[in-house]
C-alpha cells in the first residue's frame, strides 16, 4: 500500500509474516535501481526537488552536509533557527545555562516562563538543536 507523508514523501507500506515496515519510495526506487542499500546516514536526495518522486534519475546518494548545503543553497531551509527567529523567547546562553542545569522541567520552566514541556525538548535537543 503506498501513501505520502505530510512532507510530500511516497511511502510504502512492506509486510512480511512478522511485522510491517514502512519505506520512502523512492529511497526502494534508488535500492532497486541501483543494487544497494544506503546506512541510515545517507539521504536520497531529489535533483528535481519533487519529494513523491521515485525517477531513478532524479535519485542522489548524499550525506547530511550535501543535503543541508543543497537546501540552503536553494532557499528550502525551514525558518530562521535560534535567536535569528523573530519568535524565539531565549538566547544561546539561555539555552547553554538550561541544558546545564540539573533542576526538573518545572523549576526551570518557572525561571523562564515557559511550559516546562518547553525546557524538555530543549533539554533533549529536539528544539534548538543547532546549538
Amino acid at each position: 500500500m503506498g501513501k505520502k507523508d505530510r512532507d510530500g514523501y511516497g511511502q510504502i507500506s512492506l509486510f512480511n509474516h512478522t511485522n510491517l515496515k514502512i519505506r520512502g519510495a523512492h529511497r526502494l526506487s534508488y535500492w532497486i535501481h541501483n543494487n544497494y542499500k544506503n546506512p541510515k546516514n545517507n539521504f536520497i536526495c531529489h535533483s528535481c526537488d519533487n519529494p513523491s518522486c521515485v525517477n531513478p534519475a532524479h535519485l542522489i546518494l548524499a550525506d547530511v552536509h550535501w543535503n543541508n548545503n543543497d537546501k540552503i543553497k536553494k532557499n528550502k531551509q525551514k525558518g530562521p533557527k535560534g535567536i535569528q527567529n523573530s519568535q524565539a523567547k531565549f538566547n544561546n546562553k539561555d539555552i547553554i545555562d538550561i541544558r546545564n542545569d540539573h533542576n526538573h522541567y518545572e523549576i526551570i520552566s518557572l525561571k523562564y516562563n515557559v511550559h516546562p514541556e518547553t525546557i524538555r525538548l530543549i533539554k533533549k535537543r529536539k528544539t534548538w538543536k543547532h546549538l
